[in-house]
């Protein structure tokens, strides 16, 4: 009897976002560019960019032959791809865009295409590596399964809310922050993102395992310590209310807290007062317990006015671990 398939996994980077296998793993992420692999062998190098310049495909298709390096081929005929990937350049809406092809250079071969959205300025290339051996049957599945990738490809403009998965975590936030940096070292993960016309910026962490980072600290003054480095001043983050307090001898100490968070003003420097230059003083922070408690997630958040702060409570309810 066949094993049901896991259903797949949910990527999302930076204004795009694609169902995968489960087995496939992060190989490679850039700020417009993901590579992915999976276990048997099939690999998804996936980039893109959002401009209002004309769609020139041409151009692309040179870009995309000069990367495969000399003697690589691109080839578009319809009658050459698999069953199904002529059907792949059906366009996604009015005025769509979505070239299939074949490829071979020194990487193997495989299948992928170009799209473009007018409405959103997005151009995408998406290039499959398929495994060259095997027998027909698993080539074709192999194909199929590129296929549904392809198609579950997701556009995700800046004028509303985008979405990220990626590394555990996922997060909703509004399309104005920006990226700005990213770093992924054992235990911690950090997206940075910020808004250039309000001056607003914002930090997502997961963090992990707790107990060795808290060690002999509460989780307020590890939160402190750790978001010091942005600005928290001592005594930023504050502990849960505690209940009324019981002096019985049998009295049970209080648990400490799952989460823990601070907000406040502080005052720009005076070098930046006499220059007149603008100071993203208001600040707000929350560092909470995850899942089982084995994990940290962060959430720090800087602008220059309490109105910027506005979208950090629901930042804050939609950023959490990723379950399969």
């Amino acid at each position: 009897m066949t094993e049901p398939q896991a259903p797949p996994k949910t990527l999302a980077w930076n204004g795009v976002s694609v169902q995968v296998p489960r087995d496939w793993a992060a190989a490679e992420f850039q700020a417009c560019a993901l590579r992915l692999e999976g276990r048997d062998g099939q690999e998804l190098d996936l980039r893109w960019r959002r401009s209002r310049e004309p769609f020139d495909p041409e151009a692309h298709w040179a870009r995309l032959a000069a990367a495969l390096g000399p003697g690589a081929t691109l080839d578009r005929a319809p009658d050459t791809l698999p069953p199904g990937w002529a059907a792949a350049s059906s366009p996604q809406g009015p005025g769509s865009v979505r070239l299939p092809f074949a490829w071979r250079g020194k990487e193997g071969g495989g299948l992928g295409a170009l799209m473009h959205h007018p409405d959103t300025g997005l151009t995408a290339n998406a290039r499959f590596i398929l495994p060259t051996g095997g027998p027909l049957p698993e080539k074709d599945a192999a194909a199929a399964t590129a296929l549904a990738v392809l198609e579950s490809l997701g556009d995700h403009p800046p004028e509303g809310l985008v979405p990220w998965a990626a590394f555990g975590v996922t997060a909703l936030v509004p399309g104005g922050l920006e990226l700005r940096a990213f770093s992924f070292t054992p235990g911690h993960f950090r997206l940075t993102l910020a808004a250039p016309r309000t001056g607003c910026d914002l930090v997502l962490d997961r963090l992990g395992p707790t107990d060795a980072l808290l060690g002999n600290r509460t989780l307020a003054q590890y939160a402190d310590a750790f978001y010091g480095t942005l600005g928290a001043p001592a005594g930023f983050f504050a502990e849960s209310p505690a209940p009324e307090a019981d002096a019985s001898p049998d009295a049970q100490p209080r648990p400490e807290p799952d989460m823990v968070q601070g907000a406040g003003r502080q005052g720009a420097p005076l070098l930046r007062r006499l220059l007149r230059r603008p100071w993203a003083g208001v600040r707000r922070g929350r560092m909470w317990r995850a899942g089982i408690g084995a994990v940290l997630l962060g959430a720090f958040m800087r602008g220059r006015r309490e109105a910027d702060m506005d979208a950090f409570e629901a930042i804050c309810r939609d950023y959490a671990l990723d379950r399969p």
